[in-house]
């Protein structure tokens, strides 16, 4: 009996034992967690500073796809058409029939904006720079450059910027409305950035009811069928009026065309358009 105590009592020792000398190993190797002054010092991460490209075009905003300019424009080219599409109750916009671009508004984060003489990086040269706030005139779009003129102190310049560092929009540019069953409600809302026109049509009948209610920006003209000179304003002076709501009766059945004009610097706008 005592040999056999004797025996258990080594066997136990042994396992308490290597027990401890298994923790002890651990924690040389791994270090206690809880340890205030442990000896295992974790590495900081390198920082890798980089430079930004002051005029590469990228992270271009993914557009609708080409649209079409109007008659005597270039090629067609991505651009935004604002918020015009997002239509309350049961009407709709369609996308525009056409959009020409022909200005752009300098918006550099890294001000001045290089104007170079080829749509690249690479291979240019700069040939002059430009301030934020600058309007240019745009002759062509490439590969997320654009071919603009301004005039500089000195003369005219013509040159290549990159469109990402710059504001753009549709200068000119048409959509239709539709409202099921002749009547309903729409929210119109957009930017002109410098000159053009954006003009909104919808068909509506004789003796019907509409209402546009501003809620940023003027008053558009309000023209009516069969008037192609835009001669005949419903609106009562369209954004050359303080007015920000106007109802009307319409005076015949067709077509009917809202226009937001701008002649130089632009502005935005949002209203609420409402046929009954």
């Amino acid at each position: 009996m005592m040999n056999l105590s004797l025996k258990s009592s080594k066997s136990s020792w042994v396992r308490a034992a290597s027990i401890a000398c298994l923790v002890g190993v651990l924690t040389a190797a791994c270090g206690d967690p809880s340890a205030p002054n442990s000896n295992i010092q974790e590495s900081q991460p390198e920082i890798e500073v980089k430079t930004k490209p002051q005029d590469r075009p990228s992270g271009e905003p993914v557009s609708p796809g080409k649209i079409p300019r109007s008659a005597g424009g270039s090629l067609g080219t991505n651009v935004a058409t604002g918020s015009s599409n997002n239509a309350t109750a049961s009407a709709t916009i369609e996308p525009p029939q056409y959009c020409e671009l022909n200005q752009a508004r300098v918006s550099d984060p890294n001000p001045p904006l290089n104007v170079r003489n080829e749509p690249n990086v690479e291979t240019s040269e700069v040939i002059g720079t430009v301030d934020n706030g600058t309007f240019l005139s745009v002759k062509d779009e490439k590969n997320g450059w654009l071919q603009v003129t301004y005039q500089s102190s000195e003369a005219e310049v013509s040159g290549w910027v990159a469109k990402n560092r710059t504001e753009t929009n549709c200068n000119y540019k048409k959509q239709q409305i539709n409202f099921p069953e002749g009547r309903g409600s729409v929210q119109i809302s957009d930017r002109h950035i410098g000159g053009g026109s954006h003009e909104y049509v919808f068909n509506a009948s004789e003796g019907q009811t509409l209402t546009v209610t501003v809620k940023k920006g003027a008053l558009p003209f309000i023209h009516p069928p069969n008037d192609p000179n835009h001669q005949q304003d419903l609106s009562g002076g369209g954004h050359y009026t303080p007015k920000k709501n106007v109802t009307v009766e319409l005076p015949a059945t067709g077509d009917y065309l809202l226009m937001f004009d701008s002649n130089f610097k632009g502005y935005d706008y949002d209203i609420l358009v409402e046929l009954q």
